[in-house]
């Protein structure tokens, strides 16, 4: 098996493809607290 400073290339393939969905969740768990924030702005703005 080809491997890169001992790590297994399947190894690293899973681990990079974790890391990938964990970004995308990351993003996305940021963009709903986003969204949030703006309303909670705009809510407030309003109200002076």
């Amino acid at each position: 098996m080809i491997s890169s400073d001992n790590i297994p290339i399947q190894a690293s393939l899973a681990w990079a493809s974790q890391f990938k969905t964990d970004v995308n969740q990351t993003a996305q768990e940021f963009q709903q607290l986003r969204q949030e924030l703006l309303q909670n702005l705009q809510s407030i703005q309003s109200r002076t």
